[in-house]
């Protein structure tokens, strides 16, 4: 099982997107609310400034065609205009502070419209340009202000800033909404995301998770009622292919062992017992042949009393003191040891050419053999023989047959005691 194949890794990765997708919802939630919050900050700094500045235009020129022409009059408006001026220019120099602090903050999405930047550097020159004009008419003594010339500078200056300041306001609210159009999207583009992601996980969790996990509780619940041997039938290899392998392989062993369980009791012969074997193991092992032998120990012979392919007919004797084959088989069987032969036909020429294996290997073409020992207590001793064509037994099917192999040999010395040794298996 592959990491990618992992349910677990599958689910973690699922979770991950959608919360990935939540977040980045509330991030443009957000990021959407700081940008008409901006808009709006822009809106009221950018109207307060165009107010100001043609408040200020205004009391240039009304100077310009109102300027007193004698002195008495002059002294009076000096100090009220003068005061104006300033005051007038101090708000609006502290308003384009203001303007700068927010255009060196503002960070939108794209910067794909560069007019605004530099609609709003050209605005900061003609105000740069305008305050110098302005400083340099009106004169550096505060005591005698050159007024008339300042407010000529001003109405020559001001209708230019005023008309880009307009320019700025105009672009700046345009880019503003623009931004806010592109965060809906994203947020429209994010929930579209997001909605597809829940249906596909949810989809994913029936068929992965819920649908299979039917199928395995209906399986457990047929076996709770007898049906032993059923199979799921999967292709998985994630966690729940491994669990529908696991029942699969338990369900294979509990009808194997409950088959032998129910029909041994009736057995009424050795090879009627061992053709029961047969039947029940051959869909769950995948072998190709099964004997029984009988060891003697006083005799040292061993002699094969039942089998499915007539090999008992060219040689069911076995030498266990001058054949390795013989030798090898009792000393596993006396120590209660499964005797594993991977290839038969290399063990047969590597260890005195045996007659009895060659005759196997011809019969039955048989690449693995496996030799269970059937001891009851001091009674009988024998073995179970079964040969795999090709492949070789699994752990658990080696394990299940160490496990019964004492149970078998009960039933087999049973018939044994009988005399019960008729006619060859079929």
């Amino acid at each position: 099982m592959t990491l990618f194949r992992s349910l677990q890794f599958q689910f973690a990765l699922g979770m991950t997107t959608i919360l990935a997708l939540v977040l980045l919802l509330i991030s443009l939630f957000y990021l959407q609310q700081q940008e008409v919050q901006q808009q709006q900050t822009f809106s009221i700094t950018l109207q307060t400034s165009s107010d100001n500045i043609n408040q200020l235009h205004k009391t240039a020129v009304n100077y310009t065609q109102n300027a007193p022409r004698n002195f008495e009059n002059y002294r009076r408006d000096l100090s009220l205009t003068y005061k104006a001026f300033t005051k007038d220019l101090a708000v609006i120099d502290s308003l384009h502070n203001q303007l700068e602090t927010l255009l060196d903050n503002y960070q939108p999405l794209n910067f794909v419209d560069t007019k605004l930047w530099n609609i709003a550097a050209d605005y900061k020159k003609i105000c740069d340009a305008s305050v110098a004009s302005y400083q340099k008419s009106i004169g550096a003594d505060a005591n005698e202000p050159r007024l008339e010339w300042a407010a000529t500078s001003l109405v020559k200056d001001l209708p230019v800033m005023s008309e880009t300041l307009s320019q700025l306001t105009k672009t700046i609210i345009e880019f503003s909404k623009q931004q806010v159009v592109l965060l809906q999207n994203l947020i429209i583009s994010a929930s579209v995301l997001l909605l597809f992601s829940l249906i596909t996980g949810s989809i994913w969790f029936y068929t992965r998770i819920i649908r299979r996990t039917k199928a395995i509780t209906a399986a457990c619940e047929k076996i709770a009622k007898g049906d032993f041997g059923i199979q799921i039938e999967h292709q998985a290899k994630d966690e729940l292919g491994v669990l529908s392998d696991s029942f699969n392989l338990m369900s294979s062993q509990t009808h194997m062992v409950s088959k032998l369980i129910n029909d041994l009791q009736g057995a009424r012969s050795i090879e009627q017992a061992l053709n029961i074997f047969w039947a029940a193991s051959k869909p769950y092992l995948g072998i190709n042949w099964v004997g029984l032998l009988e060891v003697n120990e006083h005799s040292q012979k061993a002699k094969l009393l039942a089998d499915n392919s007539g090999i008992t007919n060219v040689h069911s004797e076995l030498d266990l003191k001058n054949n390795a084959f013989g030798m090898d088989m009792l000393k596993h069987v006396k120590k209660s040891r499964v005797l594993t032969i991977n290839d038969v036909n290399q063990y047969r020429l590597s260890n005195g050419n045996s007659r009895f294996l060659r005759d196997l290997h011809r019969a039955t073409l048989a690449k693995n053999l496996y030799v269970f020992p059937l001891n009851h207590h001091q009674q009988w001793h024998g073995a179970i023989m079964v040969a795999h064509p090709s492949a070789s037994l699994t752990p658990a099917q080696l394990d299940l047959l160490g496990k019964i192999s004492a149970w078998m040999a009960q039933h087999f010395s049973r018939l044994m005691s009988q005399g019960l040794v008729k006619d060859k298996i079929a």
